[in-house]
């Protein structure tokens, strides 16, 4: 438990050794402890300052955690507010005499993805298949295997340009992906299309490269990877040579590519009869969340573009997904 060290010392409430605990046990199950450690701080300091001397968490206690602080922002309370509230949760279970604080919303937000069409798809794939590269040639090579990465296994932009050549295995198609946003390893694997798509990009480039280089490398100097702005300046052209309308901040994103791509899984293990408490859980690891809120909102938006799965959702994913709005935060990786 290497991660707890930095925090082993800095939380000095009644509730100091319960919280190291409880990091504990997030950060043996995969989780990022780092921002769920930074909302407790917040919680220790406030038990410092009430100068809680007994492991008893009041409702009035929890009411005034819940107080929007001088200049906080919604995001920010969200974090702080339910982060406490999951752990008294916690603590509850095993005993204790706490009331957890009400959940709080996150606000309104005006973030709303594109999700692309069958339509859309096929014409942005001949735009990137096709599209004149001019000078930059290994961008020829580069775009449509970048671009299916997102499209197909719905990686994030940053994982896919951290891919190195020791992390692909081509007899198996298997790519583990080692720098992540939430700093758990995981696999992908690649479809047949897909990996022979990889295997012809390693035939023309990887001899060129050492084995902890990225693959996706510049165009005249060695390791000097691809950059996310010039994936954003492709990505606008072919969505232009496409035929899709682009409305700047609005999109549609490259990060587009991963909802579409979650969105249309989700989708596909409803529709092939997988219970859907265990089909968010397969999402989950699939997209590398640390919980499962976030695909609940990729649930919601499965629902909404294929009304009729709605038929297929038990009462309580029903409830859940009603109260979404109200409980749960914006997924992180909206960006």
């Amino acid at each position: 438990m290497a991660n707890l060290g930095r925090y082993s010392s800095k939380f000095k409430s009644v509730w100091a050794q319960e919280i190291l605990e409880y990091l504990k046990i997030k950060d043996a199950t995969g989780f990022n402890i780092s921002p769920i450690a930074n909302n407790l701080l917040a919680l220790d300091r406030f038990c410092n300052e009430k100068q809680l001397k007994e492991k008893i968490f009041t409702r009035e206690d929890a009411d005034a955690y819940r107080l929007t602080r001088n200049h906080e922002a919604t995001g920010t309370r969200y974090k702080r507010v339910n982060t406490a509230k999951l752990f008294f949760e916690w603590l509850q279970l095993h005993g204790y005499q706490v009331t957890p604080p009400r959940n709080v919303s996150n606000g309104q937000h005006s973030f709303v993805p594109h999700i692309y069409t069958e339509k859309e798809s096929i014409a942005y794939f001949k735009a990137v298949d096709t599209y004149d590269y001019g000078q930059s040639g290994r961008c020829a090579i580069i775009m449509p295997l970048f671009f299916r990465l997102l499209a197909c296994n719905g990686l994030r932009i940053g994982e896919a340009l951290a891919i190195r050549k020791c992390d692909v295995d081509l007899g198996a198609g298997v790519i583990k992906l080692r720098k992540t946003k939430n700093g758990a390893e995981r696999y992908t694997i690649l479809n047949d299309d897909l990996l022979a798509l990889m295997r012809a990009y390693a035939n023309k480039t990887f001899y060129q490269i050492k084995d902890h280089d990225a693959i996706f490398w510049g165009f005249t100097v060695l390791n000097n990877c691809i950059s996310q702005s010039t994936i954003h300046h492709y990505h606008v052209e072919f969505l232009h040579k496409a035929g899709i309308p682009y409305n700047g901040e609005k999109g549609p994103r490259v990060h587009d590519w991963r909802w579409t791509a979650a969105v249309m899984s989700c989708k596909q293990l409803i529709d092939n009869g997988m219970d859907m408490h265990t089909s968010l859980i397969y999402l989950a690891q699939w997209l590398g969340h640390s919980d499962l809120h976030s695909c609940e909102y990729y649930l919601r938006y499965a629902t909404t573009l294929f009304p009729y799965l709605c038929s297929k959702l038990d009462d309580t994913l029903e409830k859940a997904l009603a109260s979404l709005e109200d409980t749960l935060e914006v997924p992180e990786d909206v960006d």
